[in-house]
């Protein structure tokens, strides 16, 4: 194969390797019900309090009933799966607040990656209204794309600081596991960022900003 047909087949969007439909469908319930146990003890405001995990293990069980009897089989009707980066967000501060004594968000600067994100969201909102020159989200399907993220996420790993470093080798995890599994998709762009993630990264750093602006002298 010579040098040109390689870099066709690298920047080709036509036949993307998606996963395979028991993978999906195992995998539905399973990130839901991360979600969905995130979501109820941190608005419980039950991360680092012991009743938390009673809570996670009803909403799990509930999470995870088979049928139209679980919230996950109606989240999966209406949003399909969430993005392995929420996923990977989700278990990252489930894990992180298990022996905390608060649940209050942190005050520190927003990270690249944090900007990174809300701006990819913005991006691929004007992709969906067709504003962009091209089909961005199209490109998800292409090696290319996740070798240019991939490219980034070293490059940001590399020369960043901690706060920097922990989003990036989550983020460089992701795309590992996406070469691995296809999930969600078999859209590189879908593991990376979904609406709710992107939703969520745009209120933490609002909050982040009226926070650090309270704390400024004068």
């Amino acid at each position: 194969m010579d040098l040109t047909s390689l870099w066709a087949a690298f920047i080709s969007t036509s036949s993307p390797l998606l996963p395979s439909g028991a993978s999906a469908r195992g995998a539905l319930p399973v990130f839901w019900a991360v979600v969905l146990v995130f979501a109820a003890l941190y608005f419980t405001k039950s991360l680092a309090k012991p009743r938390g995990k009673w809570i996670a293990l009803a909403v799990t069980a509930l999470a995870l009933v088979p049928g139209p009897w679980s919230p996950t089989y109606w989240l999966g009707l209406a949003f399909q799966l969430p993005s392995l980066m929420t996923v990977g967000l989700c278990i990252m501060a489930l894990v992180s607040h298990r022996h905390s004594s608060t649940s209050r968000p942190s005050t520190k600067a927003t990270s690249t990656v944090h900007w990174l994100g809300i701006l990819l969201g913005w991006l691929l909102l004007l992709d969906t209204f067709v504003l962009l020159p091209f089909s961005l989200y199209r490109w998800g399907y292409s090696p290319l794309m996740l070798a240019l993220l991939s490219t980034v996420a070293a490059t940001l790993w590399a020369l960043g600081r901690e706060g920097t470093r922990r989003g990036t080798a989550l983020l460089l995890i992701v795309l590992a596991l996406f070469v691995i599994t296809r999930l969600p998709s078999g859209n590189v762009l879908d593991a990376v960022i979904d609406p709710w993630l992107w939703f969520a990264l745009q209120l933490s750093a609002i909050k982040k900003w009226r926070a650090n602006r309270r704390l400024k002298p004068g």
